[in-house]
């Protein structure tokens, strides 16, 4: 055990910094390797920036070390901290200690001094030598922002690893302490949003995005890399929440390390060596801990009784038919209670340790309860919501690329939401051998959108499966009369409106000798053949109905030949599943957009066996020769 006494003439003038120096001079190869290691990416920078083909932003070159100064300062700065008050969890050194004429005040300032100061010096040292290197001009500049950043970095994770320090009786509970703060927060909205979308896969982008800010190393990456990889850079949003975020979790860093010594001065030091010095504390994190293991077990169980259920991916069953609410809701619950069941038992020594802890167990599987019915409960409400249509503005389809307005076919489009949502509980159907996602969007009067999608079961051929409810649903929705004339209004509310509206088109250029893939072009089709336009796009409509709107998918099938040669059979259909000849590598997007309102479009997909007027127009008027798919 190093005492603060110094050699003599050598003397520390007080105990405190005598102290502190034998902290940084115990510790002391953590902080010169650290140095090293910017060292050795710093210099080799600085010589490239002085060199004759300098990068043509300095900053932007240090903006690249970004993630490893954030992942290094956590790592390091836990080390360093850990390692200069890793005499509390040894009960002879925590006698030693007593000893020195200190109070406990002044004993944890020069402590936890110690485990930050060296690493801010190599940070500080690190960037002289950087400026040195390019004789401290005007790139120089660049390392400052680097340099107080990385040192507020370092602030923030040394003063939570301070505070972690003082909850636990031995370092790998310290470490425990210390991740479950950085990463726990993220890693729960990870196994919430899991069990969101099985409970209710129709939800698209479901996620709860609002929790990363409680895990301060996981927001920092995720800010540091959308700065980093800016284009153009910087970009002062990003920048902006980069600098605000560190300055913030500086402020939160400084907060832990007060609350720390805190802590501290009111720790036992008889009770170095046990798991966490605050029986509160251990509850705390026994229950966290279970909380987050019964969530990920039960989205993993979840998952694999579907698989083995249905011998196939669970996702797609899930899409398909969903999980029950109620199982979901008990599951976490369940696991939740039986993790923290164990973790008790084995930090108690044996089974007999649970009857103290049943009010602890108690509690943790209400706080699973609440947890449970919170996320559960949402998906099951966001799931079965349909809107009203008075509340929407416009409605789309994936399926066919036409936008819905006015009250009756908004109307229309809720009801082929309502049966979509019913048949995705339908479980007695048998499970397709493929499916595709149909997607129902709201635009809503409150200026919020939602979207929905469904999985729309297909047959061998690739066709919608004529047994399926959805599938029936959606055919009929599309072969519906009123989808046509919904299709009509829209072309004539644009081309009948030259003033208002853009008509576009977006092709492949054809290139009949050219052996790589030839580029897309677009251009625009003038308001004074909107009324010829207009026309020839009528005439399809007329002999196809929707079918102009619908986008086109390939499909490749494999057969034997009558001679028995394996062959591969590919054509083209809509979402509907027939057939088009001769489909283009092109669209039509006509465009309306009101003074204040997001754009409105209408695609129609070029094909002789769709549009051909149309396609025959576009030839003759402006001379288009299109590439066949």
């Amino acid at each position: 055990m190093a005492s603060c006494e110094m050699q003599e003439g050598c003397r520390a003038s007080s105990p405190a910094l005598g102290l502190f120096l034998d902290v940084c001079q115990r510790h002391l190869y953590i902080g010169v390797g650290y140095l090293i290691v910017w060292l050795f990416w710093l210099v080799p920078l600085a010589l490239r920036i002085a060199g004759p083909t300098p990068p043509a932003d300095p900053a932007h070159e240090l903006a690249q070390s970004g993630m490893d100064v954030v992942v290094l300062s956590a790592v390091v700065s836990f080390a360093m901290v850990c390692g200069a008050f890793s005499w509390m969890y040894d009960r002879r050194a925590v006698q030693l200690y007593g000893m020195i004429p200190l109070r406990r005040r002044s004993t944890f300032l020069a402590v936890a001094l110690a485990g930050v100061i060296p690493l801010l010096v190599a940070v500080g040292i690190a960037s002289l030598v950087f400026a040195a290197a390019l004789g401290f001009g005007r790139d120089a500049a660049a390392i400052l922002p680097w340099m107080a950043g990385h040192a507020l970095l370092i602030v923030t994770f040394g003063g939570i690893a301070t505070l972690c320090a003082q909850l636990a009786g031995r370092p790998v509970f310290a470490l425990l302490c210390y991740l479950l703060v950085n990463f726990y927060a993220y890693a729960a909205r990870q196994f919430a949003v899991a069990l969101y979308s099985l409970v209710a896969p129709s939800v698209s982008l479901a996620s709860v995005a609002g929790l990363d800010w409680a895990s301060p190393l996981v927001r920092l990456l995720q800010l540091v890399t959308s700065w980093a990889s800016a284009y153009p850079f910087p970009d002062p949003g990003c920048g902006a929440a980069l600098g605000q975020a560190v300055v913030v979790y500086a402020i939160v860093g400084v907060a832990c390390a007060a609350a720390a010594g805190l802590a501290f001065s009111r720790r036992n030091l008889e009770r170095a060596g046990d798991a966490y010095v605050i029986p509160a504390v251990r509850t705390a994190i026994s229950a966290l801990v279970s909380i987050l293991v019964g969530f990920a077990a039960a989205g993993l169980v979840l998952s694999w009784s579907l698989s083995y259920r249905y011998s196939t991916p669970a996702r797609m069953v899930a899409v398909l038919y969903g999980v029950s609410p109620q199982l979901a809701c008990v599951l976490p619950v369940v696991f939740s209670a039986l993790v923290f069941a164990v973790i008790e038992a084995i930090m108690g020594h044996g089974v007999k340790a649970l009857r103290k802890r049943v009010p602890a167990l108690v509690t943790t599987t209400g706080v699973a309860l609440v947890a449970s019915i919170a996320c559960v409960g949402s998906a099951a409400d966001a799931a079965a919501y349909v809107p009203n249509p008075v509340d929407v503005q416009r409605a789309t389809v994936s399926s066919i690329s036409i936008p819905f307005e006015g009250e009756e076919n908004i109307t229309r489009v809720i009801q082929l939401h309502s049966l979509l949502a019913a048949s995705s509980n339908v479980g007695d159907e048998p499970v397709p051998s493929n499916i595709y996602s149909e997607m129902i969007s709201y635009q809503m009067k409150d200026g919020t959108s939602i979207s929905r999608q469904y999985a729309i079961p297909l047959n061998d051929n690739g066709e919608p499966s004529t047994g399926s409810k959805a599938a029936q649903a959606l055919m009929d929705f599309a072969n519906d009369p009123a989808t046509e004339e919904a299709l009509r209004s829209q072309v004539d509310a644009v081309l009948l409106d030259a003033g208002s509206s853009s008509v576009t088109i977006a092709y492949e250029e054809y290139a009949p000798d050219s052996q790589e893939d030839a580029p897309w072009r677009s251009g625009e089709i003038l308001p004074a053949d909107y009324a010829a336009f207009r026309n020839a796009l009528n005439q399809d409509i007329d002999e196809h109905g929707a079918a102009c709107a619908m986008p086109l998918y390939q499909l490749t099938t494999s057969l034997y030949d009558s001679a028995g040669t394996y062959q591969y059979l590919t054509t083209t259909s809509n979402s509907l599943g027939a057939t088009v000849d001769t489909p283009y590598l092109a669209s039509v997007s006509l465009s309306l957009t009101a003074p204040g309102e997001d754009s409105a479009d209408t695609t129609i997909y070029l094909s002789e066996g769709a549009t051909s007027h149309t396609v025959a127009w576009l030839r003759s008027r402006y001379g288009y020769e299109f590439v066949e798919r």
